[in-house]
């Protein structure tokens, strides 16, 4: 298994016949129209045209045009069907799935897909659940981010049904697997909100083991911006049982430590907060993976307004991974 930090140049070309998968926190991804039912931020055109230009770069240059890509912080499908029509992702076969949620802002989590490799059976939003009244005994705050302050998530995850088709194989052939896209809340406000992200943890983790309850051999992926890196208690919430085994691996555990950050500023405050977090029917098929670190570099801090270049289009690090899907 080949496993490489990327800083900042484009992933390797995955195998033919791999499924190579993308997560990406697109940064404010807000289109040129107001609406009236959100706080949102309504960019100029020419802001606009510079972002679209520069994230289908990113995606076609950077990422090597990954067969899924699970976003965050994109508005809606006006801005997607905008990106999908840039000349730089012309047939690449993209089609997109995002759903309103509950953030204030208006910011939703989404997923891109090559429809020439993968075919969606189901896709739905779980916001059902109001937050209890407290989590392990504390109250939580009440969110001042969220249309429905009742409810768990202002970004709910968004679980997709696929199924993985590599080249040449029969249409009616194919592997099965489950996407969990997630955007945790906010590390803005402080540790007031560490007992939020840690319920939202929890309530992933019940989706998961609701999966691998019906099939241990469940393909599934949990991706997203947890904002909460693997030393805080809603990431064990997630990728740990109660009783301390593991529920779900990180695709990327095998970069080296100093590698493995996905957001920060400074060298000297760099987070992982971008996850590809596998049960262990998906961690069997990895083959590979990289964190690009086209945004945090100092090159990619450079280039945030160039629109001849990816780099520098978000200020989270967009992750790579590759399966051989059996």
């Amino acid at each position: 298994m080949q496993i490489a930090a990327v800083s900042p140049r484009a992933a390797a070309a995955a195998p033919t016949g791999q499924l190579r998968v993308g997560q990406f926190n697109v940064e404010n991804f807000f289109d040129t129209i107001d609406d009236p039912h959100r706080h949102d931020t309504v960019v100029t055109p020419a802001a606009y045209q510079v972002k679209l230009q520069k994230l289908a770069l990113a995606i076609r240059d950077q990422l090597g045009a990954p067969d899924v890509i699970t976003l965050e912080e994109v508005e809606g499908k006006q801005a997607l069907d905008d990106l999908l029509k840039r000349p730089e992702l012309a047939g690449l076969g993209y089609e997109s799935i995002v759903m309103e949620g509950n953030d204030l802002r208006g910011i939703n989590v989404a997923m891109l897909y090559r429809s020439g490799t993968i075919s969606i059976t189901k896709a739905a939003q779980a916001n059902t659940q109001a937050v209890h009244p407290g989590f392990r005994g504390a109250a939580l705050p009440n969110p001042g981010d969220q249309i429905d302050p009742g409810l768990l998530f202002a970004r709910p995850p968004l679980v997709v049904d696929a199924v993985f088709h590599a080249p040449g194989q029969d249409a009616a052939a194919g592997q099965s697997l489950t996407f969990i896209i997630n955007h945790f809340k906010s590390k803005m406000g402080g540790p007031v909100n560490d007992a939020r992200r840690e319920q939202q943890a929890a309530f992933v983790a019940g989706l998961v083991d609701a999966r691998t309850a019906a099939d241990p051999n469940a393909r599934v992926l949990v991706t997203g911006d947890l904002n909460t890196g693997e030393h805080e208690t809603a990431f064990a919430n997630l990728a740990r049982h109660a009783d301390g085994s593991t529920r779900l691996t990180s695709a990327t555990a095998g970069l080296d430590a100093a590698d493995r950050y996905s957001w920060g500023k400074t060298p000297s405050a760099h987070e992982l907060f971008d996850h590809i977090l596998l049960t262990g029917g998906m961690q069997s098929a990895l083959t590979g993976a990289a964190i690009l670190h086209i945004n945090t570099s100092k090159e990619g801090r450079g280039a945030a307004k160039d629109a001849s270049t990816g780099l520098g289009v978000s200020d989270h690090d967009p992750i790579v991974a590759t399966f051989l899907l059996k």
